[in-house]
């Protein structure tokens, strides 16, 4: 191998976060589905009671009501846990996106480079003196 190199600087622990990364995105990924699943779910529940307490009366009216009540509670959760997984989704994106730049400085830096330079040295003399006697 010729040329100049620095020491290969592996990044094995920024590759290690890399995949830890990855995989968090993965299982944010699948959640959110879920959570946008059930988020679906509590709006059709919700529409359905809101058309329902329209055509009741009396005593459903009322039971009704509470019902309405729970449903819109649990419409609002699912809605705070989706915004709250979307905000983790893009939290490990910018994550990622700054470990990539890590990882790939890193490889950038352990790659084989031709460095050019010049060497400087003053004039020296040099005095040749006969053989000493002995």
């Amino acid at each position: 191998r010729s040329g100049y190199a620095l020491p290969p600087a592996e990044p094995w622990e920024e590759k290690a976060e890399q995949k830890r990364i990855k995989d968090l995105q993965a299982k944010l990924s699948s959640e959110l589905s879920e959570a946008k699943a059930a988020e679906a779910e509590s709006k059709r529940t919700l529409a359905e009671f809101v058309r329902n307490e329209a055509s009741a009366t009396g005593k459903d009216k009322a039971a009704l009501k509470q019902r309405l009540a729970k449903a819109k509670q649990i419409d609002t959760e699912a809605k705070a846990a989706v915004t709250a997984l979307e905000t983790k989704i893009k939290r490990a994106q910018q994550l990622k996106t700054a470990i990539d730049k890590v990882v790939s400085s890193a490889a950038a830096k352990a790659k084989l480079k031709n460095e050019k330079f010049a060497v400087y040295s003053p004039p020296l003399t040099v005095n040749v003196l006969p053989k000493p006697k002995n």
